[in-house]
């Protein structure tokens, strides 16, 4: 786990979760998983995008 990239999503939830409406308990309690599955438990702070394995065309 990234201890600053934890923080800095707690740092952004103090200063925007109210008015994104992120300060209701049960909110947090389905965000926080979430957001924890996502990133690797904080290890990512960027979203990467999934690779795609391309189909090659072996008969040439």
């Amino acid at each position: 786990m990234n201890g600053a990239n934890m923080n800095s999503v707690l740092v952004e939830l103090k200063r925007f979760g109210f008015d994104l409406g992120m300060i209701k308990p049960h909110i947090l309690a389905q965000f926080l998983p979430q957001i924890m599955h996502e990133s690797g438990d904080f290890r990512s702070a960027v979203e990467e995008k999934p690779v795609v394995p391309v189909a090659v065309d072996k008969s040439r």
